[in-house]
């Protein structure tokens, strides 16, 4: 059953809250964490293991089974089939990738704020994402930023759908995310005074 709009603004306000909890202890936007958490576990409403980011499992890391569709190129499907992990189809997408529904194993966390930590430190230390990070650090400039995480710096993509940074971009300026992060900002702050 969907969320219903009391639901969504509820879910809103603890994702803002999480999201500039994040930012002050990391730097890494506010305006990101929420809209990545919105796009990838719509609401809160698909989030397992308290994992709205969709971060896969490390080894000996909780994790979860989890069905998700990924866009992936010939050697990554490749490397994807030769693990052993149950694809259950491949369609053919654009820019030479196809579109892969698998089951893959999802990071499990023990509360959303956990999630939140991962999810910063990945971008801010992991092996090809701490480099943007450092770049973003510099210019500030979101827009840029995802296409760095698009791949657009010659490095691994964060995101394989190929409207990531456009959807992300349009969470970003909606309205009500506007609302409960300007609302979410004095109290979580305020909190750490």
């Amino acid at each position: 059953m969907p969320l219903t709009p009391e639901q969504r603004n509820a879910n809103l306000a603890r994702i803002a809250a999480a999201a500039v909890a994040t930012e002050l202890a990391t730097g890494v936007p506010a305006e990101l964490c929420t809209a990545q958490c919105i796009l990838e576990s719509a609401w809160l409403e698909k989030a397992p293991g308290n994992n709205p980011f969709g971060i896969k499992a490390r080894a000996g890391q909780p994790s979860t089974p989890v069905l998700t569709t990924e866009f992936l190129t010939q050697p990554q499907l490749d490397r994807v089939r030769a693990s052993g992990k149950e694809i259950r189809s491949v369609e053919p997408s654009t820019g030479g990738k196809q579109k892969v529904m698998m089951v893959d194993q999802f990071a499990a966390f023990p509360t959303l704020a956990d999630a939140f930590t991962a999810y910063a430190n990945l971008l801010v230390k992991g092996k090809y994402f701490a480099p943007r990070f450092a770049r973003y650090q510099q210019h500030k400039n979101l827009p840029q930023l995802l296409a760095d995480m698009k791949g657009a710096d010659g490095q691994p993509p964060y995101a394989t759908a190929p409207d990531y940074d456009t959807k992300i971009m349009q969470l970003v300026n909606q309205n009500n995310v506007k609302t409960a992060l300007a609302a979410a900002r004095p109290k979580v702050a305020g909190a750490g005074s």
